[in-house]
């Protein structure tokens, strides 16, 4: 019962807001609707200026980004996902033609293609799995604190709205476990007390939860924006992006596509300045996605041509 009055409220709540903004995955389009209802498997929607009802399937759908962008929506969503059967429900053929989905926008110049590449590069991403965070910092010669401070850095620069990010607690002091004295016997080598303060603790036991519970704070634009930054930035991204393969293969299949896109306009376009810009594109596009195709845990290294193709590629979707 008390599930039952939240869900009319929220349902209230959507339909003074009238308006909600769906995507599809793999696709940048982002439409607003007029939102009707909703139930386990679809979502009913209508376009202002159209009459005709569509009928999406949540699987066929954005969620990620859907949550983010809509969290009445979603809230509404969560309380009717319910081990029920329902009736499977498709979109019928009248439909289909009028789904707004259905016509793929191809970028005319390569503003718009950019534009799109840097939309699907805020998909997100997990990150690394956190085992030995204090063997991993010392790879790469980095404090530890230093590292949790890139690492929220990270989950900002991946926002495609950091607004809606919580804050980070400031701390004025951190407790620190005291260091002992190096204790050294006959048939030993001098031994280290652990010096890890208690809000790193914290800080690793809330990313192995996030982890935990399948968040995705990550994404291609900030691992991207963060090596093409340098310094302690890229070395933290940098050290989260050789243990991360899953991120690693899905910005790589996100920038492969882009670039058949990219030469797709070349190959149409008549105008010579948007031929030529757009294999420009192309190849920066191509750079970035062979580097990180090289990296694997093993990758000890990174080459400063990886960074030069992120700034080059950042840069070109800043302008």
């Amino acid at each position: 019962m008390r599930n039952l009055l939240a869900l009319l409220c929220l349902s209230a709540v959507i339909a003074q807001a009238e308006t909600v903004q769906l995507r599809r995955t793999g696709n940048p389009t982002v439409i607003t609707f007029e939102y009707i209802t909703q139930d386990e498997l679809t979502i009913m929607v209508k376009l202002a200026d159209k009459d005709n009802v569509l009928t999406y399937r949540w699987e066929d759908l954005d969620q990620d980004w859907i949550k983010k962008n809509n969290p009445k929506l979603w809230a509404e969503r969560e309380l009717l996902l319910t081990p029920v059967e329902v009736t499977d429900k498709k979109m019928g053929k009248k439909e289909e033609e009028l789904d707004p989905f259905a016509v793929v926008i191809a970028p005319t110049d390569t503003k718009s293609l950019l534009k799109y590449l840097n939309t699907a590069l805020y998909d997100g991403l997990k990150g690394l799995p956190i085992q030995n965070i204090v063997a991993a910092c010392k790879e790469v010669d980095i404090d530890e604190t230093l590292f949790w401070k890139g690492y929220e850095e990270l989950k900002r620069t991946s926002a495609s709205d950091p607004s809606k990010l919580a804050e980070v607690p400031v701390v004025e002091k951190e407790r620190e476990v005291k260091a002992k004295p190096s204790v050294k016997t006959k048939n030993s080598a001098p031994v280290a007390a652990s010096t890890r303060s208690t809000a790193n603790i914290d800080k690793e036991a809330n990313a192995k939860k996030d982890l935990a519970d399948d968040l995705k704070p990550f994404s291609g634009f900030g691992y991207l924006k963060q090596v093409a930054d340098g310094n302690a930035k890229m070395k933290i991204a940098w050290m989260i992006l050789r243990r991360a393969p899953e991120d690693r293969k899905a910005i790589v299949a996100c920038l492969r596509k882009y670039e058949v896109i990219a030469g797709e306009l070349a190959d149409k376009t008549e105008s010579k300045t948007i031929k030529s810009d757009a294999l420009v594109v192309k190849k920066i596009i191509s750079n970035v996605a062979e580097d990180i195709e090289k990296i694997s845990r093993e990758t000890m290294t990174m080459e400063a041509k990886f960074q030069n193709d992120c700034q080059a590629l950042i840069g070109r979707m800043s302008r």
